[in-house]
């Protein structure tokens, strides 16, 4: 559902609903189970109700259960094994019922700590535990579940702002010292998967004094690291005496564009402040020299205390680095960096999210959103948007954060790959700019491969000693740009080879654009080994298509054609992303020929992106102006979108260049006819009837006889505002002379055929508004169809049907008016009102 209202506001509705529904069923059961009810409770629950309120006695069992803690009602439920007694039908066991019953305890707590966070996910949480406890609360249950149902649906009727006293701004959770932040992702979607990550990075801190968490820009470090640090302080509080966190992030990414925001850590004397301030030494000594010996003193008095230092490549106080590498034996240190230590630590290198875990991440954070037409994608759709940018969690969040502020998907998608979009910059630029020359050769290299290739084919293609060949591998893989991997060949021998993230694929090749020299020597070697390495046969299609059709001349023009007609059948597929791939793929290969540009307008038109399909519009105009194709296919683009002057305008400058072509003088005149300009529009139509080419298709006589009558069906509609009803009539008449015309060419031609009974139907109106009976009846008969299958029928024959049966017993003639109310009427009818009438009618027959 949309939520309008306070996330928080809601849990809490849930939560309060859930309690009283609870208290009321215990207030039952007690009273049937005890003949003392205080006989049920646990004794330590007596006593804390009693310390609390200086009660010895209370008046009423539902008194004593005011006074008690949530965690209580599980306790009571589960006192003495009477749990099935409680709940004979439960369809969990009680280990289950005792986790949910926490588990809601911990949401109930995020609801009133106002420095916590409760997220769409613990939303959806709540919503699922207590429906699945609270079905077992017998009426009470019944009634929960009829108020989460109209929380669902109109949740302004029950939903219960959070109230003061039930707010708390003390976490009051976690019993370590400890400064750890509220995750972002916590306000975005929550936190997705990870889950053996998080294992395996746990187990590290556990065995190792360092751990770096490495990865490129925006795969999810941060996140991850607060993730950990959260489950340790919650799940092990007896691991550590203190979790000490810092950050040396300088800049962040949001759909606002790349923010710049202050670190926590810039030099060595801010790193022991904040550990000083977190372990509450708030009196540190001045100079540095007694500074390193207050935070020993502390370190020497704790067990163990784990200090986080998140975006250590940014830091560039040697000091630091020289804390991390002399660690003091006290504490462990995890890091989060693009650009590992490549010593004394044990570097787990993340990958982006699991395409499942991206799918539901991209729900979740389009929910958070509130962009529920993203949100209801069903799985394929949204795995072709998150394999678009390599399934990175930052980059999922920045397409929806920008889609929230009204950009179009597709479009900022496609913009991610370019070396100017700010999820580059942030992710890419500063790491790409200081690699040396051999590293971006070879990740240049990579990026024009489609598959990894082996090692010995990459080292040749590059061109490299193996020294530097095993430098520059050794500094792309410290960086996290690309992954190191090992694969079995034909004769099982174990080769190395790179992979390179898709979402940095995208960035590299537009730098490899910029270095032609580069690019090119990269081209010739990679020719070579395509000539000389056997590779797996490309399977080859066959294409039923004509390339004149595209007027493809030169032998890049054939080629591009044949992709075009490829992107063009993939789009009717339903393959949208894959089309536009395929479009961008011919325009490389014959950038200068018009037709690609306008044939992908179409595609881009029929997703409904104007502006992208004006822009390839435009361009293929300049690349062929006197093309009149193009300014054709332009203004049907804008006739489509029901902008009727611009389409004028295009269709004007194709009339211009092609006068006699039969095509083009019934689009105009159709531009014509709905700007009212009827008088043009007829002698447009007229002419195009005349000039149709020797040979043309019975369709194009059927379209030209369709405008013609639509167009004098539309002129009669203006006249009889104009009250000139004698030449609206024999516009009529002109219309249904024409369109029969029309409908005998084919009979088979439902566009031709619904038109005729539009005019049928106007013609009705005409002669009743005038007084003639018989003459209406007579038209708005022949408008009814026997058999009403498309929409558009249904419609027409509701209409004229039920103008002939008003007809009809005006004039008393009860016979024809029964034949008309038929079962095939009343199915078809849907509203209730006009339901009625038809009864009404019937009940008189």
């Amino acid at each position: 559902m949309d939520k309008p209202f306070n996330r928080r506001d809601i849990g809490y509705s849930i939560i309060s609903r859930f309690e009283e529904a609870f208290r009321s069923f215990l207030n039952d059961k007690l009273q049937v189970f005890f003949s003392n009810y205080l006989d049920g409770i646990p004794d330590d629950i007596i006593r804390k109700a009693q310390d609390r309120t200086e009660k010895t006695d209370w008046d009423s069992l539902v008194d004593f259960l005011e006074d008690i803690d949530f965690p209580d009602l599980k306790e009571i439920v589960c006192k003495k094994d009477i749990f099935s007694q409680y709940f004979p039908n439960i369809n969990i066991s009680k280990e289950e019922f005792h986790l949910y019953m926490d588990e809601l305890y911990s949401l109930r707590c995020k609801i009133a700590h106002i420095r916590n966070y409760f997220t769409s996910l613990d939303l959806d949480k709540l919503f699922e535990l207590t429906s699945i406890i609270a079905s077992n609360f017998e009426n009470y249950g019944e009634d929960f579940r009829k108020t989460i149902n109209i929380l669902k649906e109109h949740p302004e009727d029950v939903v219960i702002p959070v109230p003061p006293d039930f707010i708390c701004d003390d976490l009051g959770i976690i019993g370590i010292l400890n400064n750890i932040p509220i995750p972002d992702y916590e306000y975005e979607g929550g936190f997705v998967g990870r889950t053996e990550d998080i294992r395996q990075i746990i187990s590290l801190i556990k065995a190792r004094q360092v751990v770096t968490i490495s990865g490129a820009g925006g795969v999810g470090k941060t996140a991850l690291a607060l993730r950990i640090i959260q489950e340790v302080a919650n799940k092990e509080p007896d691991l550590f005496d203190g979790i000490v966190w810092m950050s040396a992030k300088e800049a962040r990414l949001s759909y606002l564009g790349i923010e710049d925001i202050e670190p926590t850590i810039k030099d060595y004397e801010e790193l022991l402040n904040i550990i000083a301030e977190v372990m509450g030494f708030e009196n540190i000594r001045e100079p540095v020299v007694e500074k390193e010996e207050d935070v020993k003193i502390i370190f020497e008095l704790s067990n163990c205390i784990l200090i986080v230092i998140d975006n250590l490549e940014t830091i560039s106080d040697e000091r630091i680095i020289n804390f991390v590498l002399d660690a003091h034996p006290k504490i462990k240190i995890l890091i989060t960096s693009r650009k590992g230590l490549g010593q004394v630590e044990r570097r787990y290198d993340l990958k982006q999210l699991k395409e499942k875990e991206a799918i539901h991440l991209f729900r979740q954070v389009a929910r958070d959103k509130n962009l529920d037409s993203l949100a209801r994608l069903d799985d394929d759709t949204i795995k072709s948007y998150v394999k678009k940018v390599a399934c990175y969690p930052l980059a999922i969040k920045w397409i929806i954060g920008q889609t929230a502020i009204g950009q179009d998907i597709n479009t900022v998608i496609e913009s991610i790959d370019e070396t100017t979009s700010d999820i580059s910059l942030f992710c890419f630029e500063q790491i790409f700019n200081s690699l040396s020359n051999d590293a971006k050769k070879i990740i240049c290299a990579l990026s024009v491969f489609d598959e990894p290739p082996p090692a010995g084919v990459l080292k040749y293609v590059v061109d490299l000693s193996q020294h530097n060949f095993d430098d520059g591998i050794r500094e792309l893989i410290l960086v996290s740009l690309i992954i190191p991997e090992g694969y079995t060949n034909e004769k099982n021998e174990i080769i190395s080879q790179y992979s390179l993230l898709s979402l940095t694929r995208g960035y590299v090749r537009q730098q490899l654009d910029k270095d032609t020299i580069l690019k090119r020597d990269i081209d010739e070697r990679l020719r070579t080994v395509q000539t000389t390495i056997e590779e797996a046969t490309r399977a080859k299609k066959r294409y039923r298509f004509s390339l004149a059709n595209l007027g493809a001349t030169t032998e890049e023009e054939k080629v591009a054609a044949v992709i075009a007609q490829t992107a063009w059948q993939k789009y009717q597929a339903g393959n949208y992303l894959d089309a536009v791939e395929e479009y961008k793929r011919a325009i490389e290969i014959a950038p200068r020929f018009s037709a690609l540009y306008r044939n992908w307008a179409v595609v881009e038109s029929q997703e409904g992106h104007s502006k992208e399909a004006d822009d390839l519009m435009d361009k293929a105009a300049k690349l062929n102006p006197s093309d009149p194709q193009i300014w054709l296919t332009w203004g049907n683009i804008k006739r489509k979108d029901d902008r009727i002057k611009e389409a004028e305008k295009y269709y004007n400058k194709a009339y211009e260049l092609s006068p006699d072509d039969h095509v083009v003088l019934n689009s105009l005149g159709q531009a014509k006819c709905r700007l009212g300009e009827h008088v043009e529009a007829d002698k447009l139509f007229k002419e195009a009837i005349q000039k149709k080419e020797a040979g043309s298709s019975v369709r194009h006589e059927i379209i030209n006889y369709s405008s013609i009558a639509d167009n004098l069906r539309r002129w009669a509609e203006a006249l009889i505002e104009d009250r000139n009803y004698e030449e609206a009539e024999k516009k009529l008449f002109e219309a249904h002379e024409t369109i029969t015309k029309a409908v005998e060419l084919d009979r088979r031609d439902n566009k031709s055929q619904d038109l005729m009974r539009r005019i049928l139907i106007n013609l009705g109106f005409f002669y009743k508004k005038a007084g003639d009976s018989q003459k209406a009846l007579k038209y708005f008969a022949d408008a009814v169809v026997d058999y009403a299958w498309s929409y558009k029928q249904r419609k027409d024959k509701i209409i004229s049907a039920i103008q002939v049966i008003k007809i009809c017993f005006k004039e008393e003639n009860l016979d024809m008016a029964r034949k008309y109310i038929t079962p095939d009427l009343f199915k078809i009818v849907r509203g209730p009102d006009l339901k009625k009438e038809l009864y009404a009618y019937k009940k008189l027959i």
